[in-house]
């Protein structure tokens, strides 16, 4: 009886070398605290002055795209709304 699938034949096997492979990711370079300020600094002070025209809301229901700013946040979402708050308290105060 002729089996259903050929036999495959590998060579004999044998110790390669290794030579650099590389790969792996590389290290994560995150920006000094200087350079986070130098960026945001300009960008949070025009949010400042525009506070008075900030409306918070939990769904996007009835909001112009144009006019939405999403915030992506590493903590909880309820930190950074105290955080903010706190903020424009101090702002307004």
């Amino acid at each position: 009886m002729m089996p259903d699938k050929p036999l495959i034949l590998f060579p004999k096997r044998s110790n390669a070398t290794r030579k650099n492979l590389g790969g792996g990711s590389a290290k994560i370079k995150k920006p000094s605290f200087s350079r986070q300020v130098e960026r945001v600094a300009p960008k949070l002070q025009r949010l400042q002055d525009n506070m008075n025209k900030i409306v918070l809301k939990n769904a996007p229901v009835g909001i112009e795209p144009e006019y939405a700013l999403v915030l992506e946040t590493a903590g909880s979402p309820d930190s950074f709304l105290g955080l903010f708050e706190n903020s424009l308290q101090q702002c307004q105060g």
